[in-house]
């Protein structure tokens, strides 16, 4: 089986939100009785709940590394050897990749749905108690408790791939009980919820959509941080929210900009059909449109592009 260091801040570097996110960004500051514009208060305001969820962020930069290495010293120490953990899906045993696939009654449910090509379907698991050989079901039960050795625990997905590696193609993560996007090295990522409506009827001019479908991802780096900025704090645009992180809903329809610099730029929409007693869902999803992807420029030379949407410098990274 390949092998990987637990190089945790080259792939995530902290870059997750965690449900304290939420809370941060309702925290906007009461308005104050003054002379100041409506206009001066709301960049006021939006500075504020910028500065919250960055600051929460870096926080929980820190508790995941503190997390990542604590679970690597519990698997080393459980299993006897130096590290388990795998960077691609096709190197688990085939008990494990088990884990991933989607059930046979829902595969059946949507067969004509999934004869697309654009289409397709997938778990997520809950990346804590995979890693923590926590159980999917009795069937896993009776397996001796398979969990799952590729690193993230299956909780990542690449629509581009199709796969759970831990990678630079990362789309889409659950973690921390959010849906979360924007979180592959250099790379824009921003969600919508459009509700429950068909997702066969959903299509780049839909009410919702359109926003996300007409974006043009800034290349100037500078300007992609602040817009990083932006859909991490949530916005508003044409009656609906846009952010990079949504609360997972069962049948519920999203629509995702995933813009990964360099590599790949998709508007996707997929809708939630099952959600577990563990938290693991299956996502349903089809391509509504593929774009040229963009190339950063004015790069700041201290930059580690592996430090995920965060933008961090060197100087901000952790051993």
């Amino acid at each position: 089986m390949k092998r990987l260091a637990l190089t945790v801040r080259n792939i995530i570097g902290g870059t997750f939100l965690c449900g304290a996110c939420a809370t941060a960004f309702a925290q906007a500051p009461a308005p104050v009785q003054n002379h100041t514009s409506e206009a001066a208060k709301q960049q006021s305001r939006q500075q504020s709940m910028n500065d919250q969820i960055m600051n929460r962020q870096n926080q929980n930069r820190d508790e995941f590394f503190k997390m990542g290495a604590q679970k690597g010293q519990d698997r080393r120490k459980s299993r006897g050897s130096e590290s388990d953990y795998v960077t691609s899906e096709d190197l688990l045993p085939a008990a494990e990749r088990k884990l991933l696939e989607p059930s046979v009654e829902d595969r059946r449910q949507y067969a004509e749905f999934l004869r697309d090509p654009n289409t397709g379907i997938f778990k997520l698991l809950v990346a804590e108690r995979a890693a923590a050989g926590g159980v999917v079901s009795i069937e896993e039960l009776e397996q001796k408790k398979t969990a799952l050795t590729l690193f993230g625990g299956g909780s990542f997905y690449s629509f581009t791939k199709k796969k759970h590696d831990p990678s630079e193609w990362i789309d889409i993560a659950l973690q921390n009980d959010l849906l979360k996007t924007g979180i592959a090295g250099f790379c824009l990522g921003a969600m919508t919820l459009i509700g429950d409506v068909p997702l066969e009827v959903v299509k780049p001019d839909s009410v919702g959509v359109t926003h996300l479908a007409q974006f043009q991802p800034p290349v100037d780096f500078t300007q992609a941080n602040t817009q990083f900025q932006q859909n991490a704090a949530g916005y508003q645009a044409d009656g609906f929210i846009y952010k990079s992180w949504f609360p997972p809903m069962l049948n519920q329809v999203y629509v995702l900009r995933s813009t990964i610099y360099k590599r790949s730029d998709a508007l996707i929409a997929f809708r939630i059909i099952r959600q577990d007693k563990d938290g693991a869902l299956t996502i349903l999803w089809k391509s509504l449109a593929t774009y040229t992807p963009p190339k950063m420029i004015n790069l700041p030379k201290e930059t580690n592009k592996w430090m995920g949407g965060q933008w961090l410098s060197r100087a901000d990274a952790r051993p």
